[in-house]
């Protein structure tokens, strides 16, 4: 097939990424067509198909372009807190798993549409999205969720699975701005102030995490 644009291959596939991005983060999968996202990356629809044959291969392309720069980020910490003489304390695990999409956040308007597509990836059950979650984030959660086993012996393995699922569901609800921060503190605390929202609910999440297990404390067998 004839290669088009003027532009270059990857400029037009970056441009249709982009427009994809945008659109999945205002609206749910179901509702976003290749013709919407054609039109606002101003290609024709055969160009869409060309690059990412179907709606569903451009929706994994979407959030597999930034879930890899995530995954990376945290495969680097693991890497270096696993060259140290002294292994990583909790916090540091911690802050080190949920940095890179507060960076990607930190990033505009753009870093925001990701984080909005990566909160409805995680809220959506059908088949599509868990594939999708386990292809990209299961086998680096997984080797997290051992690193935490170690640094905290005194918990059951069990309780830090329950936790990281709930580490994850309480970052991808306070990073897409949609938290209900404002309301409930009667508009004298936003979660706008990135820094401040990653310091807080970073201490909330070592907090949650080291608590002892439930109905005492002991390591269990898996």
């Amino acid at each position: 097939m004839k290669k088009v644009d003027s532009g270059g291959e990857k400029s037009v596939r970056d441009r249709i990424l982009s427009a994809a991005e945008a659109a999945f983060a205002e609206a749910c999968y179901s509702e976003v067509s290749i013709r919407q996202i054609a039109a606002s990356s101003k290609v024709n629809l055969a160009l869409v198909s060309y690059h990412f044959g179907s709606k569903e291969g451009l929706y994994r392309a979407v959030v597999k372009r930034r879930g890899d720069d995530i995954v990376r980020a945290r495969e680097r910490a693991l890497a270096e807190f696993e060259s140290r003489q002294t292994p990583p304390t909790l916090e540091e695990l911690v802050r080190a798993y949920i940095k890179p999409v507060f960076d990607i956040k930190r990033e505009g308007p753009r870093g925001i549409a990701f984080v909005k597509v990566q909160a409805r990836l995680h809220n959506e059950a059908d088949e599509l999205f868990l594939r999708i979650r386990r292809e990209i984030y299961d086998e680096i959660s997984k080797r997290y969720i051992r690193m935490l086993e170690k640094t905290m012996p005194q918990v059951r393995p069990q309780d830090i699975s329950w936790r990281i699922a709930f580490l994850i569901g309480a970052v991808n609800y306070m990073l897409p701005g949609v938290d209900r921060l404002n309301d409930l503190s009667d508009n004298t605390v936003s979660a706008t102030d990135i820094d401040q929202l990653e310091e807080q609910l970073a201490r909330f999440l070592v907090a949650g995490l080291s608590a002892p297990s439930a109905g005492g404390e002991g390591k269990a067998t898996k």
